[in-house]
């Protein structure tokens, strides 16, 4: 027979955030990346422009619009993880 360790595991989530305080996270994260980052996230995930547009706007080209959007999604999500200390983002 097997004994296994037992520990308490904590069943409390904290409540869902709500629109406006997800919003708000948002806008924070935002303001703390640079305005680069800034631009390309606002391009590609906010006014939902491909990459060959994103980068027309931008002055680049379409994959390198893909690269800065790649790692400025990065950034956001560490940014992010910073002000909420969600390690699952």
């Amino acid at each position: 027979m097997i004994l296994l360790a037992t520990r308490e595991v904590s069943t409390r989530i904290p409540p869902p955030l709500t629109r406006y305080e997800a919003a708000d996270i948002v806008r924070q994260v935002l303001a703390r990346l640079p305005a680069d980052d800034r631009a390309v996230l606002l391009l590609c995930a906010g006014e939902n422009l491909s990459y060959g547009e994103a980068g027309t706007a931008l002055g680049v080209t379409a994959n390198t619009a893909r690269m800065r959007y790649t790692r400025a999604k990065e950034r956001f999500q560490a940014r992010y993880r910073e002000i909420t200390g969600d390690a699952a983002w």
